[in-house]
């Protein structure tokens, strides 16, 4: 059950917006599970996170029940899946829940997949899950998301910045919400002179790739032993006069690889 889970916020009309501290409790299923009518499990919700699902009643009646029995918050799993997607419904990615009849209720609340919900209200049934609704939003791999907007607007660019902190094969996930009218989205890098290039477009330095084989990088480590370096790598071993280079393999050199201290030593790397 360990990890994140994507999660849209209530607007700040229907429910208390979260703070800067993350809210961590026990998650507690809803009797009833969709919250429709007062909980008969208040006294088990009281100071705990409530979970229960969308559906019969508008969403500010289903927190204020959570609200009246004591929650700290609250966790509404969406109803819908890919194949009320497919019959043109919106599908199962969380939405921002509007203000009902019921009006603004004061605790925190949060929409989270069908998906996600089901295995944690199946989780809490028999165990003790501890949650944490963070005001950050959190990727898929609790990583942290790179860039988000939350809002609605016509067409506009959301720009952020990425550290790469060294060469590999980074996973990323893109996602968005059409919440009516048209809809477009590009993802794209911004090139230094402020053009942008779409992501596997030829003029862009990044590429995208649906599988890849990543080969380890090289090593080098380095002992001493009488008058001898001794050399251990993996890939291939090159030398050089300069530490800037150039660099040329060694020929059949194999690990370890032992070097005479000289005068005049040259300077190693390996490569794959």
């Amino acid at each position: 059950m360990a990890g994140g889970y994507y999660a849209i916020h209530a607007p700040a009309g229907t429910a208390r917006p979260l703070t800067n501290a993350p809210i961590t409790a026990k998650l507690v299923p809803t009797d009833p599970i969709l919250a429709n009518t007062p909980l008969n499990n208040a006294a088990a919700v009281a100071g705990n996170i409530a979970i229960c699902r969308r559906g019969e009643v508008g969403f500010s009646a289903k927190i204020r029940n959570c609200l009246q029995a004591g929650a700290v918050a609250v966790i509404v799993v969406n109803n819908r899946d890919e194949v009320e997607q497919a019959a043109g419904i919106n599908g199962p990615i969380p939405i921002e829940m509007g203000v009902g009849a019921e009006g603004y209720q004061d605790i925190p609340a949060a929409m989270i997949m069908l998906e996600h919900g089901n295995r944690l209200i199946a989780a809490a049934a028999t165990n003790d899950v501890i949650a944490t609704l963070n005001p950050i939003p959190i990727s898929w791999d609790a990583e942290g998301a790179l860039g988000f907007f939350d809002g609605g607007r016509g067409s506009s660019d959301t720009i952020f910045d990425i550290v790469v902190p060294q060469p590999g094969v980074y996973p990323m996930r893109l996602m968005y919400f059409e919440g009516g009218g048209g809809d477009n989205c590009e993802w794209f890098t911004v090139q230094p002179d402020g053009s942008r290039a779409l992501i596997n477009a030829p003029n862009s330095p990044i590429k995208a790739f649906r599988a890849v084989t990543i080969q380890p990088p090289p090593t080098l480590s380095i002992a001493r032993e009488g008058n001898q370096i001794i050399l251990t790598f993996t890939g291939t071993l090159q030398q050089a006069d300069n530490v800037t280079g150039p660099y040329t393999d060694v020929a059949g050199a194999t690990s370890p690889y032992r070097v005479n201290i000289t005068p005049g030593a040259k300077f190693y790397r390996a490569r794959n």
